[in-house]
């Protein structure tokens, strides 16, 4: 069997390469490390005005580990039993104003996850404060609907 992504997976693209060399070129070594501290900086930056805003909004309705890597926060949902983020996000995310990926995206299983991914890139701490006041939005009425036994939409 081959699969479809198979020479995408044996080396990166020719044109990424060649860029990525004449950027090396450009810099330097000395210039790369730079470069990459500063995009460690920035992003970390990000990362802990995305964590502060959970801290805010989200404590005790939802756990999360803070990343020492990468763009996005993953966010588990504190749900009455039986519910996940994907019906949650599915029945009342897009009127909430909250984007974000159900965990089940990522599961090799595609079992059921109270997990979802949210990336704290692009977000600015007015953004990333009311992004997370919208994701506890969404667990309040999901538990307000559990508690009536109904199905969670805001």
């Amino acid at each position: 069997m081959v699969c479809a992504n198979t020479p995408l997976s044996l080396q990166a693209a020719s044109t990424t390469q060649v860029l990525a060399l004449a950027l090396l070129r450009h810099w330097g070594h000395e210039g790369f490390l730079t470069h990459t501290s500063k995009a460690s900086d920035f992003y970390r930056r990000k990362r802990d005005v995305f964590v502060a805003a959970a801290e805010r909004h989200l404590r005790g309705k939802a756990t999360w580990e803070v990343p020492t890597a990468g763009m996005f926060l993953w966010i588990n949902l504190l749900l009455p039993p039986g519910q996940d983020s994907f019906e949650v996000l599915n029945k009342s995310a897009i009127a909430a104003g909250v984007i974000a990926v159900p965990g089940i995206a990522f599961m090799p299983s595609k079992s059921k996850t109270s997990q979802l991914r949210a990336s704290f890139s692009l977000v600015t701490e007015e953004g990333a404060d009311e992004a997370c006041r919208r994701i506890a939005v969404l667990i309040d009425h999901a538990l307000a609907e559990a508690a009536k036994g109904e199905p969670a939409v805001v």
